[in-house]
């Protein structure tokens, strides 16, 4: 894509996105913050940590049920445990049993 392109993200009705190397360019935390597709993938993704953080915040603060999967592949750059913090989310333990199921 070229510099200054953009494309509405409500405009993806599908399940699955992927954004492979560089085609995710375009996307910044405003934009992935309104897509409403299940499973997102970005490989070579060129978010910052606290991009990445911003929207796992907002998702798991929202009642957006849509987001099942997301994965991301910083190129070369590994986000270190002490960058991406979550005690605020207050994170427990998987659990099937108590799993709502899709």
């Amino acid at each position: 894509t070229e510099n200054g392109f953009y494309c509405d993200p409500k405009l993806f009705k599908c399940r699955k996105l992927v954004f492979w190397m560089d085609s995710g360019a375009w996307v910044t935390r405003e934009i992935l913050l309104q897509f409403e597709v299940p499973r997102l993938t970005f490989l070579k993704c060129l978010l910052s940590v606290e991009d990445i953080l911003s929207f796992v915040t907002q998702w798991f603060h929202s009642d957006n049920m849509k987001l099942e999967y997301l994965y991301i592949l910083r190129h070369r750059q590994k986000i270190s445990s002490e960058k991406f913090q979550t005690a605020e989310l207050s994170p427990v333990p998987f659990s099937g049993r108590t799993r709502v199921p899709l």
